[in-house]
């Protein structure tokens, strides 16, 4: 998959940018704040339908005006055109369409362009609290699996709905017992299906996870991606369940749980267990990495995870998915650098990243054939056809 353009309007300090995009590497180069990570923002909007910096739409509107416009345009790995847009006006919402003109929803957006980003405050998916594994796990899942999409929005729907019959009971409405009873069947039907996917996911993906982390360290040091489902493993399913998901058992489990915590979530009046508390573990050398890791090995962790979540998604669309870097070179060697670029050229993305310090990846340019490079400053881009 390509994209062959991004179109920006309104968005933070772009007026109206228009960039053509190189097949294989973009870069975009330019003093902080000059608006070269809002070019990588367009395109996630016009992938997730959200930005991976703010959850505010407002934020992103340029000053002074009411709405932002986002699209981009390419071609599939069999040559078949696309395009998707996204405007966004305050107060208003979202619109949403797709090459035909039609608007579509974001559920239908997303996993139409596989996309994988990597920015510096993702040191969280290994240092911060276990939502950030899950929203790690659960964005590749769901541009491969629209189901599971539809079921997380529904398990939150569901998980806010059984909170609020949880607090009701607790504060003396006896009466919603019969209520909660009949959201319990809902809520362990949804929530053993998000379970079964992630271990299913976790299965396979520690596998690429190991093999990319021992390439980057040249075997020298392990990784293992662990999942970890609250209050799930007992000795005698753990063998098993490190494999095989299967659904029935999955959902005995949760029913055993529904009657351990019944008296608990009364009293407290929330819920007390379910894939809104799982996290995933990431044992480095056979340990915790998030309680071992230094910032250097964190860095190898990150371009591990993000080198596999390529070739997952790739293995699962039967494309390349498109890769964004934001600033993500600040803080690497040179060797590092080139080590990360050999690892995308290699997979054969496309490849757009950020940085304030074109001088560190002059040389290795030049191994990329079609690259692109632009420089960014105030909102407005402009292209250098020779570069060196």
């Amino acid at each position: 998959m390509v994209l062959n353009y991004v179109k920006l309007e309104n968005v933070r300090n772009h007026e109206q940018s228009e960039i053509d995009l190189e097949p294989s590497l973009n870069i975009f180069f330019g003093p902080n704040g000059a608006g070269k990570t809002s070019i990588l923002e367009a395109i996630s909007i016009a992938s997730f339908s959200k930005s991976f910096i703010t959850n505010y739409d407002q934020n992103i509107v340029r000053h002074g005006e009411n709405y932002y416009t986002v699209e981009v345009g390419g071609s599939s790995q069999n040559g078949i055109p696309f395009t998707f847009s996204v405007y966004y006006q305050i107060g208003k919402g979202k619109e949403i369409r797709d090459i035909s003109g039609g608007t579509i929803s974001s559920i239908e957006l997303i996993g139409q362009i596989p996309l994988v980003v990597l920015y510096p405050d993702m040191r969280e998916i290994i240092f911060g609290p276990p939502s950030a594994r899950r929203e790690f796990v659960d964005k590749i899942i769901s541009q491969t699996d629209t189901v599971y999409l539809k079921k997380l929005i529904e398990y939150k729907r569901i998980l806010k709905q059984r909170n609020k019959l949880l607090s009701e009971i607790a504060n003396g409405d006896r009466k919603q017992i019969d209520v909660l009873s009949a959201w319990n069947k809902k809520f362990i039907q949804t929530a053993s299906y998000i379970i079964q996917q992630r271990g299913l996911f976790s299965y396979t993906f520690s596998f690429i996870v190991s093999e990319a982390f021992e390439t980057i360290t040249e075997g020298k040091e392990s990784l293992i991606f662990d999942y970890q489902p609250f209050d799930f493993f007992t000795p005698e399913n753990l063998v098993v369940f490190r494999r095989y998901w299967y659904l029935d058992q999955i959902l005995s489990i949760l029913e055993q749980l529904l009657i351990k915590y019944a008296k608990k979530e009364i009293e407290r009046g929330i819920t007390l267990f379910g894939p809104h508390k799982d996290d995933f573990q990431l044992l480095f050398n056979g340990n915790n990495a998030r309680e071992v890791a230094s910032q250097g090995q964190s860095k190898s962790i990150l371009i591990a995870l993000k080198n596999a979540e390529v070739k997952y998604l790739q293995n699962k669309k039967n494309t390349a998915p498109i890769v964004l870097f934001d600033d993500i070179f600040s803080e690497l060697d040179i060797n590092r650098i080139n080590q990360v670029l050999d690892l995308m050229k290699n997979l054969k993305v496309q490849l757009l990243l950020t940085t304030t310090e074109i001088d560190k990846i002059k040389n290795i340019i030049s191994n990329f054939e079609n690259y692109g490079v632009y420089k960014v400053e105030s909102g407005k881009t402009i292209r250098f056809d020779h570069f060196s």
